[in-house]
């Protein structure tokens, strides 16, 4: 009926790592786990392919839920009433860091009521809408690529919504390509710590500033293609595309690119 993989209720703690959660279903809230008022650790995992009937297709965290979610994938979820494919939050206080949430059907992820903070994560190229809210309560989203119904980005420090340039995810290669601009774009004040990895299990800040999404690349933020005096990453990030150089002046403030 509910948490089609996972059941999780109150008063208790939870931790899963390195699992995959995939193609379950639940007539309600759920499909993969759903979480009433539980201390819920997930990390290092993929979420993909749930379904529910109702609300949340991957995950459902609910009612004083405190979950916390790290360097996870969350993709091809489903719900079929169009709340929170990927994740449903609904009067918690849940916390997503370093995630990636891509190609889920309907809304991606809803808010409802809820307190949440979302860190460091992609939540980009699903299906209707990334993110919605209602609520008097407003989830807190720093240095995150995510947009508005409108396609704006969303409220919030450092937010974006530039292609985050995947390796291949119409085969399910989520990992960030060497143009990607999400590498080195994380929260520059993020403590190295040297037991927090990536969904990999590679040490976080490789080139001294985390990147963005539960991949952390290996190539490094400094390819130049063309080359132009640019990084490729740089160009993405700011312009959408690989026109500019390292000698032009776009904003006219004097001083080049």
């Amino acid at each position: 009926w509910r948490g089609g993989g996972l059941y999780l209720d109150s008063g208790g703690s939870s931790s899963l790592h390195a699992c995959r959660i995939e193609s379950n279903s639940a007539k309600q809230g759920g499909g993969g786990v759903y979480s009433f008022g539980n201390n819920t650790r997930i990390t290092h995992c993929l979420i993909a392919r749930n379904r529910s009937a109702d609300f949340g297709g991957g995950l459902n965290l609910n009612t004083n839920c405190r979950a916390y979610i790290d360097a996870c994938v969350i993709v091809g979820n489903i719900a079929e009433r169009l709340f929170g494919s990927a994740v449903y939050f609904r009067e918690d206080k849940s916390t997503l860091n370093f995630c990636t949430v891509s190609d889920n059907s309907g809304v991606a992820v809803d808010f409802i009521n809820s307190s949440a903070v979302v860190e460091n994560s992609i939540i980009w190229g699903n299906d209707l809408v990334d993110i919605r809210q209602s609520g008097a309560a407003m989830p807190l989203l720093r240095y995150c690529v995510a947009s508005t119904r409108e396609g704006d980005h969303w409220p919030g420090e450092n937010n974006a919504t530039y292609d985050p340039r995947f390796v291949d995810a119409a085969n399910g290669d989520y990992h960030l390509s060497v143009l990607s601009p999400c590498i080195n774009s994380g929260d520059p004040e993020y403590l190295y710590d040297p037991n927090l990895t990536d969904m990999d299990g590679s040490a976080r800040e490789l080139f001294g500033r985390v990147d963005i999404g539960a991949h952390e690349s290996t190539a490094g933020p400094w390819v130049d293609s063309e080359p132009d005096g640019l990084p490729d990453a740089w160009e993405l990030r700011y312009w959408q595309d690989l026109s500019y150089n390292g000698v032009d002046d776009a904003d006219s403030d004097g001083l080049t690119n």
